[in-house]
């Protein structure tokens, strides 16, 4: 099993909400102990920047290692580790804390 950690940007077939059919696309991983575990939450991130919600932010996209310029997706959706195609880098220490409050606030806690 490969060892996955949080704040790790990979890229990963992501369901639909059939559950059969995928697109591929990244995502940051934001479990705890994720190279443990056979599932793990993470948060897709988009290249579609036009329309950001209030709480959604753009990455620090180079220190990522992705191509374009991207910002996180509203929602988290579990992965398994087969549904992985492959690390691509990690995001900034900063942009994990604000990706953290994204989900505080999505969930109201």
């Amino acid at each position: 099993m490969a060892n996955y950690s949080k704040g790790d940007v990979i890229l990963i077939r992501y369901p639909y909400s059939d559950q059969v059919a995928y697109k591929v696309r990244p995502a940051v991983i934001v479990s705890n102990q994720a190279g443990r575990h056979q599932t793990f939450f993470a948060v897709p991130i988009t290249s579609r920047i036009g329309d950001l919600e209030t709480d959604e932010f753009m990455l620090d996209w180079e220190f990522a290692k992705l191509n374009v310029p991207s910002s996180i997706k509203r929602g988290i959706v579990l992965i398994q580790t087969n549904m992985v195609l492959k690390r691509i880098g990690e995001i900034s220490s900063d942009d994990f804390a604000a990706v953290r409050e994204c989900i505080a606030h999505w969930l109201e806690l």
